[in-house]
């Protein structure tokens, strides 16, 4: 499962979540709700605008939230026990709830929130009950979100004048998703054959494999038709952490596991897995057990599996690595047909490939080793994208020539920015701290309410002999109406294409698809034109001219071949 909790109190907050960490509570809040957990909870003080006395999330902010991007949709199930952050049924008031469950382009898919103000007794323990009954097993299955508050409200107290103020908005039919069956680790072992299940210690700079297979839904046998992948996550020993209590300021201690040491993916064929990574040398040294949790999903026949294993994890492996080789990687915005100094909107989402033959460390646990993006080289407002890298393939970051424990991507949306020229930065390491930093330019515009704009047309491939494919960037999130029209040199007309064409934001940003617009290299007729230098113009308007206004023209070459 993926769960945030964030607890919160008047004299400071503190955000906990399975192997998540951010710079911030309202940080973690947002990109738990728009990256996609299955279940995100917050307890502590509320109101109709906002969470908590410090304001770590207001009505505004969930306003504008999109769930939305290059690599997936997801929206989360929201409990809020806490004071009428849901005012449902009073018309007069826009209370924030409603804007996370309304909003348009994501937010909750469902939430478990209240409308007038309770106790706080009431919500310390009913968040308790709460998560006891959401993960009860029925059958394959959890119950219900509908049974699960139904029997914390009886569980509970029957009676409580609280009981109705806690209500469902949303299908009470949903279940947080169980994994249906079970994955057996096999042996994890170092490059020593010390095996991890049988007691052994590994160490920072190891190179770990692990043998595993999923298991039928019924028994203990392998299930040869499960092909899909497997994530796994190796997360570092838990840390004690110190928070103020609010009643008597006395300080409080409390365990945390928000360090990962390595996330990857692998291939699961038959049934059958191998996964293999270096650990990372900036690890904590310490001798201690070491969580990892591993999930594999079948998307072809919806098929998934799941288990935690722990492992004891000691020192430092004097031998290391003979690794002075840098790690390379290559920057785009919203997805990789991104040219340098492009065209997005205001708030895109920044792609970073990498790749390394030992890995790239994304552990943040060493002083300076982080992956930071610096925008425009404001290095007091660097981001750190630690939290933001997933190793392996991933949607769009697919590379064949590496394997999966030498290759991630780093995802993150950059938002608000000023219009004009940008230049972003990301800075990186190897697991070995070897460093290396890429860099792009690109350009931020106001969407097409202003002036329809297009920019970097081509064609592709050019030269050509079957079929080519045009595309733009341009600065409409609306559909557009689109003219190629080709020209020989001495100016004759031989083919007109017209195309309304799908802006989709957060998929493509401000381009068109890179299939969208097609030509077989036949004229009006449908006959072979012959092979040579010609010329094309494109000529783009909105459908819509009050959300996109005018239009735009651009002029490139192409050339045929036989």
């Amino acid at each position: 499962y993926t769960i945030n909790k964030i607890y919160s109190g008047a004299h400071q907050s503190e955000s906990t979540s399975a192997g998540v960490r951010y710079p911030t509570v309202n940080q973690a809040i947002l990109n738990g709700i728009e990256l996609g957990s299955n279940f995100l909870m917050y307890y502590g003080h509320g109101g109709p605008r906002s969470w908590a006395q410090e304001r770590i999330i207001t009505a505004e902010e969930l306003t504008n939230l999109s769930n939305f991007n290059a690599a997936y949709s997801r929206l989360p199930i929201v409990t809020t026990v806490t004071c009428d952050f849901t005012i449902w049924d009073l018309p007069q008031y826009n209370s924030a709830g409603e804007a996370m469950l309304k909003n348009a382009n994501g937010g909750a898919l469902s939430m478990i929130t209240t409308n007038r103000p309770i106790g706080t007794g009431y919500g310390d323990s009913m968040n308790n009950f709460l998560i006891e009954q959401f993960f009860k097993k029925v059958g394959i299955e959890n119950q219900t979100i509908g049974k699960a508050l139904n029997e914390a409200k009886l569980n509970y107290s029957p009676k409580h004048q609280n009981n109705k103020s806690v209500s469902i908005l949303g299908d009470p039919m949903l279940v947080i998703h169980r994994p249906q069956q079970d994955i057996e680790i096999l042996s994890i072992k170092n490059k020593k054959d010390v095996d991890a299940l049988a007691g052994g210690k590994m160490q920072a700079l190891d190179f770990i494999t692990i043998t595993g297979k999923v298991n039928q839904l019924s028994n203990t046998s392998i299930d040869n038709s499960f092909n899909g992948k497997i994530a796994i996550s190796l997360y570092e020993k838990p840390e004690t952490k110190t928070i103020l209590s609010e009643s008597n300021w006395a300080e409080k201690t409390f365990e945390t596991e928000n360090k990962t040491i390595y996330k990857g993916t692998g291939k699961v064929e038959k049934g059958e897995f191998t996964i293999q990574f270096y650990v990372p040398k900036d690890i904590n040294y310490e001798l201690g057990n070491r969580k990892i949790k591993f999930y594999a999903w079948d998307e072809k026949d919806g098929k998934d599996a799941s288990t935690l294993k722990t492992i004891t994890i000691e020192g430092i492996n004097e031998e290391g690595l003979n690794d002075d080789e840098r790690p390379q990687g290559k920057l785009y915005m919203n997805n990789l047909h991104f040219a340098n100094g492009g065209i997005t909107d205001r708030s895109p989402y920044l792609v970073g490939c990498l790749t390394d033959n030992s890995g790239i460390n994304a552990t943040g646990s060493s002083i300076g080793h982080d992956i930071v993006a610096t925008l425009d080289g404001k290095v007091q407002d660097a981001y750190v994208l630690n939290e933001y890298y997933d190793g392996g393939d991933a949607n769009p970051c697919v590379n064949k020539n590496f394997e999966d424990y030498q290759k991630g991507q780093v995802m993150y949306q950059l938002k608000n920015l000023e219009l004009g020229q940008h230049t972003v930065n990301l800075k990186f390491w190897d697991i070995n701290n070897n460093s290396n930093t890429a860099t792009l330019d690109f350009v931020v515009m106001e969407n097409g309410t202003g002036q329809l704009h297009i920019d970097k047309l081509l064609n592709w491939p050019n030269p050509f002999t079957k079929d080519t494919f045009f595309h733009f960037e341009h600065n409409c999130d609306s559909e557009l109406d689109v003219m190629v029209q080709i020209f020989t040199i001495s100016g004759k007309l031989v083919k007109t294409i017209r195309k309304t064409v799908s802006a989709e934001p957060f998929r493509e940003g401000y381009r068109t698809g890179k299939y969208a617009i097609e030509w077989d290299g036949l004229d009006d007729f449908g006959d072979k034109i012959g092979k040579g230098v010609y010329i094309y113009k494109v000529n783009v308007k909105g459908v819509d001219d009050t959300v996109c206004k005018g239009s735009a023209t651009a002029v490139e070459k192409l050339v045929i071949l036989k």
